[in-house]
C-alpha cells in the first residue's frame, strides 16, 4: 500500500497520511482486464481523496470555508467511489484478481477507504474477509490491516477531546474525568494494535515510518486530553516513549530516503512532531 518509489519530494509538511497516497498495485499495469481496471479506479480514488485530505490539514488556509466543505464532500466521495469501483466487480472479475495475487489489495484499498470515511463497522467486516484470504495479503498490507483498529482507538481519542462540553461546573468537572479516562484507554490499546502493526512488518521502514507517525497522534490526543481536562501534561514514562519514537522515525525515514527527501522528512516532519510534544531541545537523529 505504500510507494515503491520513494524519490518524490515530501513537500507535504504532514506526511502522517502522505505515505498511503502511492498505492503501487504489484501487477497491475501487465494486463488490461476489465477488473485489473476496476482496481486500478479505485486506487485512483482513494490516493486523490487522501491528496485531498492531506491538502487540507496541511493547510487549512487553502479557501473559504465553503471551499473547505467543498473539499470534504471531494474527499468522502473519493473513498466512496474507491470502494464502489471494488464492490462493482462480479464473481469471475474477484476470481481473476484472486489468480493473478491482487484480491488482497482490493480488500485493503476498501477496509482503509471505510477507515477513512468512520464506517469502523463496514472497515471490521472487510478485515475480516482479508484474513480468510492471508495467501492474498502481502506483507505491507497485512501490517496496515492489522494497525487498523488502532488507528480507529487513535481517531476516536481525537474526537473526544475536540468534543465540547456542557453543564455547571460540577457536571463539566465530571465529564473532563470521564472523558480523560476514555482517551488514556484508548491510547493504550491503540498502542497496543499499532506496536504488533509494526512488528509485522519490521523490514518496511516506509509502513514503519507511517505507523510510528500513528503512534505519536495517539500521544498528542493524550497531551492534549491532559492539557484541556486537567491543564496537566504527559508523565516522564510518556515523555521518554515519545522521545524513543521521534527517534525510531529519524531512523525509519533515513531507512528509505535519501538526499533532499530525507531533509525535507527531518527538517518539516520531525519539527513538526517535536514542536508538537515541546521537546525543541532533544536530539532524537538516529543513533545506527
Amino acid at each position: 500500500m505504500f510507494p515503491e518509489k520513494q524519490n518524490e519530494r515530501l513537500e507535504s509538511k504532514n506526511v502522517h497520511f502522505f505515505f498511503i497516497l502511492g498505492i503501487t498495485l504489484i501487477g497491475l499495469f501487465l494486463t488490461g482486464c476489465a477488473e485489473v481496471n476496476h482496481l486500478h479506479d479505485a486506487q485512483s480514488s482513494l490516493s486523490q481523496a487522501a491528496r485531498l485530505e492531506n491538502q487540507l490539514r496541511i493547510s487549512p488556509a487553502v479557501g473559504t470555508q465553503v471551499n473547505g466543505l467543498l473539499m470534504e464532500s471531494e474527499i468522502r466521495s473519493g473513498y466512496a467511489g474507491a470502494i464502489a469501483s471494488i464492490d462493482s466487480l462480479n464473481g469471475d472479475q474477484i476470481e481473476n484478481l484472486k489468480n493473478h495475487k491482487l484480491w488482497g489489495v482490493a480488500l485493503t484499498i476498501k477496509a482503509i477507504s471505510y477507515w477513512r470515511l468512520g464506517d469502523y463497522d463496514k472497515m471490521r467486516e472487510v478485515s475480516v474477509q482479508a484474513n480468510e484470504v492471508k495467501d492474498q495479503i502481502y506483507p505491507r498490507d497485512r501490517g496496515l490491516l492489522l494497525a487498523l483498529p488502532g488507528l480507529c482507538r487513535v481517531d476516536e481519542a481525537e474526537a473526544i477531546v475536540a468534543a465540547g462540553i456542557e453543564g455547571t461546573e460540577d457536571e463539566k468537572r465530571k465529564i473532563k474525568a470521564e472523558r480523560l479516562q476514555s482517551v488514556k484507554g484508548l491510547v493504550k490499546t491503540a498502542m497496543e494494535s499499532l506496536t504488533n502493526a509494526r512488528n509485522s512488518v519490521s523490514g518496511n521502514p516506509a509502513v514503519t515510518a507511517y505507523l510510528i507517525q500513528s503512534m505519536l497522534a495517539g500521544y498528542k490526543n493524550k497531551l492534549d486530553g491532559l492539557q484541556k481536562f486537567t491543564g496537566g501534561t504527559l508523565n516522564h514514562n510518556d515523555i521518554n516513549a515519545v522521545t524513543g519514537l521521534l527517534q525510531e522515525l529519524d531512523c525509519a525515514f533515513a531507512g528509505y530516503l535519501m538526499g533532499d527527501d530525507l531533509k525535507v522528512a527531518r527538517i518539516q516532519v520531525m519539527y513538526q512532531w517535536k514542536r508538537a510534544f515541546g521537546l525543541m531541545g532533544k536530539n532524537v537523529v538516529c543513533s545506527d
